[in-house]
């Protein structure tokens, strides 16, 4: 981390009173903050994303950072546009260390300040969230930006305004130490001293210090030159190098009667004088004292501290070996994709056919996560996970492996070997699953006394009706809830959830609804978001940056085709900070995916579960396309004509025009005249062709897995299209 020059001056067009949208957006905020406390409570101020993701925004924030992380300063991988944070969070800001006080409208209004933009990589905007400690006062809202600084005193540091080498330091292994409790505590918020950015940071300083060293004996000019490459803005974590070499000279000097001479030097400067006045032995002297941080420094400054293990990571993959009907499987949950937004977490969707292996792969997430007291209330039977394709004289083979990798690193692996259980890792906090068959019981106050993922193993168990929960529930989580479900259930600016004593209902500006009125379908998504978000507000004081893992099987359950088009995508609005992990057999519910979270099963001939490779983007294909794409195991979406048509082709796939009777050639024309977009193909011949390849497509298609679709499809095109060509040739 280092200090950013930053032009505050000059801000970009799009977020400027130039730009209509971005008038319109500070309108709506105005709007927002002139409702009554009572209302203002109950939902989520408005933002428009797309405004500072404008092309002139993400090009200045680029070209300010190097394309850099603002804080961890490592490289931004995939677009600029799903990175660009804030430095103040718009909402729920946590303004002391303890994470206690949160106040939930602060800080909106700065929304599109351009002093509160940065491009933030996903890690450290995972570990930030909205913790904004401070050692001032709070401002009201819409107080200018530099009165908020001078009159709340942030203990988080801003690297566009804060000198950052006074505050952190660096040691020869890429530790990060505080040198002031304000360094402290943005290591402690961002986690900058997370195993694998400690890795990437002392692999940079060993390089600089070697090609330091190798400069001994090269030109001045040269050793100029080679250190302004070393320290080139640009550099990745430039910032911890330029802490560790500066450190490195002040060791060597402080025993120099000329030391204050040189402590104006510019640190280029400095080492030069180093290299020139101390021998090679000194030098690597110094830098073997820096290879730790100094024992007395540390305990002077009193920030000596052991590594935080409770920290939340998301889940980055698993691989299964010997579970249930899987023989062996790996996959990946979205974090690695280049696509990776600090706006949500990562999510996945697992999509395939009836016994390609999804329950068994959610039922083995949450058991290789579960501490071992959840997993005896979940009552999971072991008699009923034991692998099933090699038996032996008892018909069951006797060991299964469950290996689950983290985002920080770290890893939870579940095995079952000789009788017994072993779980080797962490398991993971605020993990919450759900079945198939999700019933809640209504009229019942009683607690919840059993696990929440006893439906993904447990078809007979039941979740209980939210309502009991809403209405004892504080007003603190109780408004939680509301803000959240005011964004999953897109209601308007004056549309709430709200309660009396014995009621939930849905208020709008003419009346209120119960909810227990509404449809089934809608209760159905109620039910199952305020359970989702009553286990998140155990550990969390709010939806919008609660953080936990969230397994749904067959999440198409119960739900009409418009809410399943648009489920995962209000899921991840209301609680962007979710990782939820989900399977179905509906196309339709991959809307609001991003591109690399879809994961298409299939089982292999020899019985294995394979990932089809290569997906097309979905971000990019329309409905349609969606729901008729081999990938996605929906044959058409044509009417019966169409289909009746492509069947009766299916018949003359291997029959030549010499095998066949004239009334069979007719039948094939004319369902070549009915089957849409292959009447005006020429000749005889070209039909013949044309009919084979359809037919062709159409009997192979429909019993294949995804793989073997795959490639009898592009097989089909690229007979139909020599045929089309051929005939546009003619013409």
């Amino acid at each position: 981390m280092k200090r950013i020059k930053k032009n505050a001056g000059t801000k970009p067009s799009s977020i400027s009173n130039r730009n209509p949208e971005y008038t319109a957006a500070i309108q709506a905020v105005k709007n927002y903050y002139a409702l009554d406390d009572k209302s203002r409570i109950l939902t989520r101020p408005p933002f428009d994303y797309s405004i500072i993701t404008s092309i002139d925004v993400i090009a200045e924030l680029e070209n300010t950072q190097f394309h850099k992380c603002a804080y961890c300063e490592d490289l931004i991988i995939g677009e600029a546009r799903n990175v660009v944070s804030h430095y103040r969070p718009l909402s729920n800001a946590v303004i002391d260390t303890d994470g206690v006080n949160e106040i939930f409208d602060h800080y909106a209004w700065f929304a599109y300040e351009w002093q509160n933009l940065m491009l933030i990589c996903p890690e450290c905007n995972q570990y930030k969230l909205n913790k904004f400690p401070l050692s001032g006062a709070v401002v009201k809202p819409f107080s200018t930006w530099r009165y908020a600084e001078n009159r709340e005193k942030p203990l988080l540091l801003n690297p566009f305004t804060d000198v950052v080498e006074k505050h952190i330091k660096y040691d020869a292994a890429g530790h990060a130490e505080g040198i002031t409790d304000r360094g402290s505590i943005t290591i402690d918020i961002l986690n900058l001293n997370r195993s694998n950015l400690k890795h990437e940071r002392h692999a940079a300083i060993q390089d600089a210090l070697n090609k330091i060293e190798d400069a001994r004996t090269f030109k001045f000019s040269l050793q100029e030159e080679m250190l302004s490459d070393i320290l080139a803005e640009e550099k990745l974590y430039v910032g911890a190098i330029s802490s560790l070499l500066r450190w490195v000279c002040e060791f060597l000097n402080k025993p120099n009667p000329r030391y204050r001479r040189y402590r104006g030097l510019s640190l280029i400067d400095f080492i030069l004088v180093m290299l020139r006045d101390r021998p090679s032995n000194e030098w690597q002297s110094a830098v073997n004292r820096a290879s730790h941080l100094d024992l007395e420094f540390a305990l002077n400054n009193n920030i000596l501290a052991g590594f935080d293990s409770t920290r939340f990571a998301y889940l980055s993959g698993i691989s299964i070996k010997g579970f249930k009907a899987i023989s062996s499987c790996s996959i990946e949950f979205g974090i690695k994709t280049v696509d990776r937004s600090s706006q949500f977490a990562p999510c996945t969707m697992l999509l395939g056919e009836n016994g390609a292996g999804k329950s068994s792969i959610l039922q083995a997430i949450a058991l290789a996560t579960m501490h071992a007291d959840v997993r005896r209330r979940a009552g999971v039977v072991m008699s009923d996970l034991l692998p099933i394709y090699t038996p032996n004289s008892r018909g069951w083979a006797e060991e299964f492996s469950i290996r689950i990798e983290l985002s920080d690193g770290q890893f939870s692996k579940l095995s079952y070997s000789n009788g017994r259980l072993q779980l080797i890792g962490r398991p993971i906090e605020n993990l919450l699953g759900y079945g198939a068959r999700r019933y809640f019981v209504t009229g019942s106050k009683k607690e919840i006394d059993i696990s929440r993922n006893r439906s993904l193993f447990k078809e007979s168990a039941s979740i209980q009706d939210p309502t009991p929960w809403l209405l004892t529930a504080s007003n603190q989580k109780f408004e939680a809830v509301a803000r959240a479900l005011h964004s999953l259930l897109t209601l308007g600016v004056e549309e709430f959830i709200v309660r009396d004593l014995d009621e939930i209902y849905v208020h709008y500006p003419n009346g209120r609804i119960p909810v227990r009125y509404l449809s089934d379908g809608y209760k159905s998504i109620f039910a199952l978001a305020v359970d989702i978000m009553r286990g998140l507000l155990d550990e969390h004081q709010s939806l919008e940056f609660a953080q936990g893992t969230v397994l749904i099987d067959e999440i198409e359950n119960h739900l009409h085709p418009s809410w399943k088009k648009k489920l995962l995508a209000s899921l991840r609005s209301a609680m962007p900070k979710v990782q939820f992990i989900a399977s179905t057999h509906d196309p339709l519910c991959l809307r609001g995916m991003r591109d690399g979270e879809v994961k298409a099963l299939y089982r292999s001939v020899d019985g294995d579960i394979s990932i089809v490779q290569d997906l097309p983007p979905i971000s990019t294909l329309s409905l349609e396309q969606i729901l008729t794409s081999e990938y996605f195991g929906l044959a058409s979406t044509e009417d019966d004509d169409q289909l009746s048509a492509a069947n009766i082709l299916s018949k003359y796939v291997s029959r030549s025009d010499d095998s066949m009777t004239d009334e069979e050639k007719a039948e094939r024309d004319n369902a070549l005249l009915d089957y849409s977009g292959t009447s005006t193909i020429g000749n005889s011949v070209d039909r013949q062709v044309m009919a084979e390849a359809l037919g062709r497509h159409v009997k192979k298609y429909e019993k294949q897995n995804f793989f073997d679709k795959t490639v009898t499809r592009r097989d089909s095109v690229r007979l139909i299209m020599e045929v089309l060509e051929r005939s546009m040739r003619r013409d």
